[in-house]
């Protein structure tokens, strides 16, 4: 008696731990998937939540189904706008595994109409394209002429 008592124990906590998972990943809608760096293949999702924290280019946000947050930066608020505590958004993006950088653990192409990234291979739309004297290369500096035409250290040619 007591191992058929275990054994409907053991299926009910499965089951209930099975509904409890598919919760969890039916929270965000998978819309599709990309291959990262490592070769993994990685869901691309779309969350509808509630910004809980925002810290200069970073806002934290609360997955409205699951409740899950997660960390993300969105760029200069000159390109993707200002969010504040309390804002409802929709994002898609993935989950970012591994090595986290700043506590991020969810990487954005797309918060509620503004697009940030193509895709996860490129830069950030607000990078530009690196070309043309005024506009921003890959590492935050603006390309051009520095000229110094007095020698006191600033650029004399900015407009």
């Amino acid at each position: 008696m007591n191992k058929k008592l275990l054994i409907a124990f053991g299926v009910a906590l499965a089951v209930g731990l099975g509904g409890l998972v598919a919760q969890n990943v039916l929270a965000a809608e998978k819309i599709g998937t990309f291959t990262a760096r490592d070769g993994d293949v990685k869901e691309i999702v779309k969350i509808e939540g509630e910004i809980s924290k925002t810290q200069g280019q970073l806002i934290t946000f609360k997955d409205g189904e699951s409740g899950k947050e997660y960390t993300a930066g969105v760029g200069p608020s000159r390109y993707a706008g200002t969010y504040q505590s309390g804002d409802k958004i929709t994002v898609e993006g993935a989950e970012a595994l591994g090595k986290k950088q700043a506590g991020v653990n969810f990487k954005i192409t797309k918060i509620n109409d503004k697009v940030l990234r193509e895709d996860f291979g490129s830069k950030p739309v607000w990078a530009g394209n690196g070309e043309g004297q005024n506009n921003v290369n890959g590492s935050g500096q603006r390309n051009g002429n520095f000229v110094d035409a007095n020698g006191d250290g600033t650029c004399d040619n900015q407009q």
